[in-house]
Parts: structure tokens; C-alpha cells; sequence
């Protein structure tokens, strides 16, 4: 068990059981206690290796290519988390992350800052975007509603709106000096004839098309010591809410992490329970993470014989990856052993699942909950997805 230099232990509190029983990975994920000396952020992209990728020395004393303790890479948003981050900040529905936009991938994941680069036609996409997306959000009245609170061109009004939106895109409160920077750009786009909301357009433009909201960057406040310290508070904010949301910390886990709140136990038991129970938000967990680990988002582009499974087709595939999903959801959020979930006769079925299965189609529509012990299929690898995935 890791600790911070004040000997705490925060990571002993977190009542992720199930993630713990996934594996230590994904816990590590929260990033409780960081005990890098990695000098962050840094130019290498890289979540394993502490050296440079053109084989400079790495940092905290540590030999080359091995990481010190705790480093951590800048993480570039992924498609998923680039279209939920600028929906629940923005409220658009725009989802600009497309195919186009490449994910590169490790060991079926595709947030392994290691693979995550950019070049000048991805950049292209996302200077596009970040226009596209102002656009958007000033002609939504609820987002102007929350972010430009006044009207006039004095500096404590443009300040405090770039304050504003700058503290919900970086996931950490602006610098005086980067307040100043992109007032700037408020200025410049005035001296250009745009009006008060215009220019301000062009300020979260330029927020958006910015490295501090493409990456998720972290400080650390002695980058020449390799001794253990605790994360921030807007550090843990954003690795908790990226881990189980693929998105940035609401305006609750930003308070949390402000006041300091976020680091006390109780706190971060909450807000831990609160994200996991969100209707809209924590299935992206679901999605994101078991979808990548256990294969379900591969799922409808796996191929299969049709002269063999005639009865293979989008809409069963689709099914059977959400029946993977509640299976897994069943066992997070429920007091139900993770020992079973290779054993477990528990199904979820619809009608296409339900056929194929051999059984009766449910009464209602959507999916029923079945526990079935008379047929050979037993736990996860029953299941018509894992089979489905596991076939040749």
C-alpha cells in the first residue's frame, strides 16, 4: 500500500471492491498517492517508460527507459473522453471525435498515454472542432447562462469568465498569467471589430484548441525529489472522474477538490459512490473500461461466417454486447461476490438474446434478469458475446 509523505494512506479507503477485483491496474488508475520525482508534465507522451522517446535519460535518478516511482505521463483525451468532456462542460450535442480522429491502442485499451500523439492533420481537427464546438455553445442559452454571467468589457468581467470556463476545461483553477494570456485574446478579437460575446467566442476557442484541455496535465511541486506525495486535490478530482465518467470533474468534485475535501476519507468514499451512481455518466465506465478489457465494444465488428451463423446480424450482436454490460453491472453494483463471476447462472435477455438462447422472449420489452441453472452455460464465458468473440 502506498502512502503519502505525511504517512496517510488514502488508497485503503476506496470502496472500489469490484475494480480492485478486476485487478490493481485499474485502482491504480485513482492515482491516490503519486511518488514520481518525473518533474511533470514533460514532453514524453509515455505511461511505462521514464525516459525520453529519443532515448534521453529519465527523470528522478531513475536508469533509462525505467520509470521512477509513480510517473505519470500527460494523457491526451481519447475520443470518448474528448466527446464527454466537451458534452457535460459545454452541454453540446456536438460530438466531434469521430473515426477520423485516430486512438491508439495497447492491449485492447485506448487511453495508454504511451500511444496517444498528435500530429498536424490531428491538431487540424481539433482547431476545427474547438470552433465548431464555440460556436455551438454560445448559441445555447443554459451555456451562457452558467458561464457569461456579465456583459461588459471591463477585465473583471472577461477575467471572471475565463476564470470560469478555464477552471471546468483544465480541471484546475487558471494562473493569473494564463488568465491574462487569453484575456489577450478577448482584446485582440475586439481590436478586430467582435462584439462583448464574440469575442469571448473566441476566447473558449481558444481554450478548447489549447494542450491544457487536450491533456490531462499534472504538476508536481518538487519535480527533483523521488520521495512520495500525495496528489492534489484537482489532480485526484480529474483521475477519479476520468476513470469512472471519461469525463472532467463536475462542479461538486471541483468544490471537493478546492476545499481540500476530496483528500479526507469520508469525502472521497462519497464521491466515489456518487460518481458510480450517476444514470447518464458512470455506464461510460461500463462502456469504456469492461467494454475494452473483456471485449464488448469489439463485439458488432466482429466477424462472423453468415453461411455458418445465419442468424448473426447487427441487431443480435448489439444484444449480446449489452448483455456483457449488465453482467458486469450486476456484479458492480451489487454485494455479489467477484469469485462468481466466472460461474454465476445469470443472464440478461431480450428478445434476440432470448432466441438465441433457446428460451421464451421476455413480456416487456427490453432486458429481464434470468438465473438459470439448467442449461451448460455458466459465468461470463457463457455468454452468447464471449462466445461470439472467442469463436474463430
Amino acid at each position: 500500500m502506498e502512502k503519502s509523505k505525511r504517512g496517510r494512506s488514502y488508497a485503503s479507503s476506496i470502496p472500489l471492491l469490484p475494480i480492485v477485483a478486476l485487478g490493481w491496474g485499474a485502482l491504480a488508475c485513482t492515482g491516490i498517492v503519486d511518488g514520481s520525482g518525473s518533474g511533470r508534465p514533460n514532453g514524453n507522451d509515455n505511461d511505462n517508460h521514464g525516459g525520453s522517446a529519443n532515448g534521453g535519460t529519465s527523470h528522478g535518478g531513475a536508469p533509462p527507459g525505467v520509470a521512477p516511482a509513480g510517473y505519470k505521463a500527460i494523457h491526451k483525451l481519447n475520443r470518448a473522453e474528448y466527446n464527454a468532456t466537451v458534452a457535460d462542460v459545454l452541454g453540446t450535442s456536438l460530438q466531434p471525435a469521430t473515426g477520423a480522429w485516430r486512438d491508439g491502442e495497447v492491449a485492447g485499451f485506448d487511453n495508454i498515454a504511451a500511444v496517444q500523439s498528435v500530429d498536424e492533420p490531428q491538431y487540424q481537427r481539433y482547431f476545427d472542432a474547438a470552433g465548431a464546438l464555440a460556436n455551438d455553445a454560445f448559441a445555447n442559452a443554459a451555456f451562457k447562462a452558467k458561464y457569461v454571467t456579465c456583459t461588459t468589457s471591463d477585465a473583471a468581467c472577461v477575467n471572471d469568465v475565463i476564470a470560469s470556463l478555464g477552471l471546468r476545461l483544465f480541471r484546475r483553477p487558471l494562473l493569473d498569467a494564463e488568465v491574462a494570456n487569453y484575456a489577450k485574446v478577448y482584446a485582440a478579437a475586439q481590436t478586430q471589430g467582435e462584439a462583448h460575446e464574440n469575442a469571448l467566442k473566441q476566447v473558449l476557442r481558444a481554450l478548447l484548441a489549447s494542450s491544457e484541455f487536450l491533456f490531462r496535465m499534472e504538476f508536481d511541486p518538487d519535480p527533483t525529489s523521488t520521495k512520495e506525495h500525495p496528489l492534489s486535490g484537482f489532480e485526484l478530482a480529474s483521475r477519479l472522474s476520468y476513470l469512472l465518467w471519461s469525463s472532467a470533474p463536475d462542479d461538486a468534485l471541483l468544490n471537493a477538490a478546492q476545499d481540500g475535501s476530496i483528500l479526507q476519507d469520508a469525502t472521497l468514499q462519497a464521491t466515489i459512490d456518487r460518481l458510480l451512481l450517476d444514470p447518464n455518466r458512470a455506464p461510460r465506465f461500463v462502456k469504456n473500461f469492461y467494454g475494452q478489457w473483456l471485449g464488448g465494444r469489439r463485439l458488432a465488428d466482429h466477424a462472423v461466417a453468415p453461411d455458418v451463423y445465419a442468424s448473426w446480424n447487427t441487431g443480435l450482436a448489439d444484444s449480446l454486447t449489452q448483455e456483457m454490460y449488465a453482467y458486469f453491472s450486476d456484479f458492480l453494483y451489487s454485494d455479489r461476490s467477484w469469485l462468481d463471476f466466472l460461474t454465476a447462472d445469470v443472464n440478461f435477455v431480450d428478445a434476440n438474446v432470448a432466441g438465441l438462447y433457446g428460451l421464451q422472449a421476455p413480456a416487456a420489452p427490453g432486458f429481464t434478469r434470468l438465473e438459470i441453472t439448467t442449461d451448460q452455460r455458466r459465468g461470463f464465458m457463457g455468454l452468447g458475446g464471449f462466445l461470439a468473440l472467442s469463436s474463430m
